[in-house]
């Protein structure tokens, strides 16, 4: 499923399977802190995590054959990461 970020980049994006989402989501841990508040570890591993498995294509200057190459996550900045990693786990569980 092609979708354009609100920087105008085009991705390409697919349907994870089930084991796949869950790989992806098992990255990110709770935990109660000493103080009370709740912390959590493991956001930006899942969310590379995610990318890898759900981006398949778009304007990147790298081509994607297969797997994310290092390249192409490093086109993307925070804010694209962010989105795309949204837009992934929306295409994932509408209809869910």
């Amino acid at each position: 499923m092609e979708k354009t970020l609100s920087t105008k980049r085009k991705v390409i994006i697919r349907e994870l399977s089930c084991d796949e989402e869950v790989d992806c989501a098992d990255f990110q841990r709770f935990s109660r802190e000493v103080d009370g508040n709740l912390a959590i570890y493991g956001t930006q591993r899942s969310n590379l995590a995610f990318i890898r498995a759900g981006l398949i294509g778009g304007d990147f200057k790298t081509e994607i054959n297969g797997s994310v190459p290092d390249s192409v996550i490093k086109e993307l900045s925070v804010t694209e990461k962010i989105e795309l990693v949204q837009l992934i786990q929306e295409h994932n569980t509408l209809g869910k």
